[in-house]
């Protein structure tokens, strides 16, 4: 039986409009596809990236060029001839995004351009990819396939020509995440800018669910009921976001009201208010712990500072 379970974006590719590039020097091509890029992203995507230095490689095909940041797992694709220019944003990418809070406002942009989304499903259980495709009983897709190695084991449910795939695979020990048994699904085309307008309008779980049904899991590990909402929270929030306050209700909130359910905060209502007491003070944000005085229960911590706060706090 699972432990736990997520979901979350693993990869993005849109398309964007060009700028005109007949009458630019090929000297200067690079520079202006960058900026055409940065005003495109500027509002969405922390500024500091564009300081950084991108690296000019060839392209694919029908793309004759690409720019890449690949600490931050960006890619810009372009070609003279066309007027479109493809953004790539690996699964790295989207951890980066996540981790500054930006990625809600990425797919919104990019939702109606979408080429390629991929939602994957981490789930913390030792069944085998082969177990977990099989015991999900009969299913819509023709096409299967396995590869397995000595890092790993994969199998593939549709073909990966097609506008839909997925493959469930698990790494093996000691690689990371070999704890977990990931069960990714690949949309391409219109299939893609379905789940972005979904994942913008109901948010990550919502696709899970809608995965779950196109490919027909049933295995008791898929358990999307006991969903961890914990996992969804984010490092940093961009201000900048026109979506903050979205991302605060379907994220921040979810997530708080999960830790109520699982006892780790006994009273959410004065968790939060114990939160906005600790925040007038920016040096002890994320340094506190609040333990009951009466039974000495440790409702949370941090383990770097250790502030103790009870009942009589707030009531005070």
């Amino acid at each position: 039986m699972a432990k736990s379970t997520r979901a979350l974006i693993d990869w993005i590719s849109a398309t964007q409009p060009r700028p005109s590039v007949q009458s630019i020097p090929s000297s200067q091509l690079v520079s202006t596809i960058l900026r055409a890029w940065e005003r495109l992203a500027k509002n969405r995507i922390a500024g500091h990236i564009w300081s950084d230095p991108w690296e000019e490689m060839p392209g694919r095909a029908p793309y004759e060029s690409r720019l890449s940041l690949g600490r931050e797992g960006l890619t810009v694709f372009w070609s003279a001839a066309l007027d479109t220019m493809l953004i790539e944003i690996s699964g790295h990418g989207c951890q980066r995004l996540r981790e500054r809070g930006e990625l809600d406002a990425v797919v919104q942009w990019l939702a109606p351009r979408v080429t390629r989304l991929d939602v994957a499903v981490d789930i913390e259980t030792e069944t085998e990819p082969a177990a977990f495709v099989r015991e999900s009983g009969p299913n819509r897709f023709q096409t299967f396939s396995t590869f397995d190695s000595s890092t790993g084991s994969t199998r593939y449910v549709g073909s990966y020509s097609s506008e839909r795939y997925a493959r469930v695979y698990r790494y093996r020990p000691p690689l990371p995440r070999s704890h977990l048994l990931r069960v990714e699904h690949v949309f391409r085309r219109s299939w893609a800018r379905t789940i972005a307008e979904l994942i913008a309008r109901e948010g990550i779980l919502s696709a899970a669910k809608y995965s779950a049904g196109v490919w027909g899991w049933h295995h008791e590990d898929w358990d999307l009921e006991h969903y961890d909402h914990a996992n969804r929270v984010t490092r940093e929030v961009s201000t900048r976001a026109p979506n903050t306050v979205q991302w605060v209700l379907s994220t921040v909130f979810p997530c708080l009201r999960s830790l109520e359910k699982k006892g780790v905060i006994p009273d959410l209502r004065a968790f939060v208010e114990v939160g906005l007491f600790l925040s007038d003070d920016a040096d002890d944000v994320g340094r506190w712990a609040i333990v009951d005085t009466e039974t000495g229960e440790r409702w949370a911590s941090s383990d770097l500072h250790g502030v103790r706060v009870s009942h009589s706090v707030l009531e005070g």
